[in-house]
């Protein structure tokens, strides 16, 4: 049949969404045709479906059933065309496959922990922590895949990948993706096929951002890192501050960069100026808010305050909050809570409360 079979990818931004929804068909060696689907949170790990051994009549049917369905419902889908940069993704058959790439997490220090650290001049580096996801990308035999926190293979939209590839054909980079268009990149594990983990983090920034300055990108963008006196890196910090940064990173200098989270302290730590935590949505209410849930150390779910939404996130789901502080449980609810982004990188099981930040007691 020399009828070129059909393929769409749906973008959704109604409310707080951002979804991609793609549909697609492929022949099979015995005559018949299957209906595939990839979709979820742009950029974000895919679900998969469909429909298998379908007849030619029936598998174009099924498509075009399905797309018109997606179009007219509630989450208002529409086509991407080639031009459409913001919304255009790269998609891998390897999507939500684990990546084997290592990625370091930080641990938090409050505001006593990072004096600490700026009396120590020369021992930190010092970087602005941006506001989004982590997203690492690595490139190799001419093809770039982008990585989450918890290692799964991602797509990444297709002006970040062109962008990537330039930089050189076997590189691991990481980065916080913004508003899932942005990159910005703190450190770097390989670059030109060079294995830089165990090379200190200062020397391996140089590195990344004298790479970063030839390709000169509008979307990959380096973040820079302050090391100098005491009242050199208190000024960067209080600078991130000023602007409402979301926090900064705190790097020894001289540290390798390693896998995982350790079990306290660590060579990286971030300081946020606003505490943020993942809770699960336990419930709609009226006008436009929903009940906020974690768990308590007894494994059962507790509310804790209201949200207010512009659209409801489906019951259940992970959404990561940006709040003041809490009041004393019992009955205590998040001060000046905001609806960051929906979350699907960490389980449920990650919502507790010994994420809470409380309200400091009176003097």
């Amino acid at each position: 049949m020399s009828e070129t079979l059909p393929t769409v990818t749906l973008h959704s931004t109604e409310g707080n969404s951002d979804k991609i929804f793609k549909i697609w068909v492929i022949a099979n060696p015995n005559g018949t045709f299957d209906l595939k689907t990839e979709y979820g949170r742009r950029l974000g790990t895919m679900s998969y479906g469909g429909k298998k051994n379908l007849t030619y009549e029936a598998v174009i049917k099924a498509y075009k059933k399905l797309q018109n369905e997606k179009i007219t419902g509630k989450s208002h889908y529409r086509p991407i065309d080639g031009n459409d940069e913001q919304a255009r993704v790269v998609f891998s058959e390897h999507n939500g496959k684990h990546s084997g790439v290592p990625v370091k997490l930080l641990n938090a220090i409050d505001e006593d922990e990072l004096h600490a650290c700026l009396r120590q001049p020369g021992r930190y580096a010092y970087q602005e922590k941006y506001d989004g996801h982590r997203r690492l990308f690595k490139t190799e035999g001419g093809t770039t895949i982008g990585i989450n926190r918890r290692k799964l293979i991602v797509p990444l939209t297709g002006d970040i990948v062109e962008d990537a590839q330039k930089l050189n054909d076997d590189a691991i980079v990481d980065c916080e993706i913004i508003q899932n268009q942005t990159l910005y990149a703190f450190d770097v594990q390989r670059l030109n096929g060079k294995d830089l983990t165990k090379l200190g983090f200062v020397e391996r920034a140089t590195a990344l951002r004298q790479a970063m300055l030839q390709i000169d990108s509008p979307v990959i963008h380096f973040v820079p890192f302050c090391v100098g006196s005491e009242a050199e890196c208190t000024a960067f910090v209080e600078n991130v501050r000023d602007h409402d940064g979301e926090g900064v990173v705190v790097t020894e200098v001289n540290a390798p960069y390693r896998d995982g989270r350790p079990a306290s302290g660590g060579h990286s730590l971030k300081f946020k100026f606003w505490n943020e935590l993942s809770a699960v949505c336990l419930a709609h209410n009226d006008q436009n808010s929903v009940v906020m849930g974690l768990l308590d150390n007894n494994g059962a779910w507790i509310d804790v305050g209201n949200l207010t939404v512009t659209s409801y996130p489906p019951i259940g789901s992970i959404m990561e909050i940006r709040y003041q502080y809490c009041y004393p449980l019992p009955g205590g609810c998040l001060n000046q809570a905001t609806l960051k982004f929906l979350r699907d990188d960490i389980d449920k099981n990650a919502c507790t409360v010994d994420q809470l930040v409380f309200k400091p007691k009176s003097k």
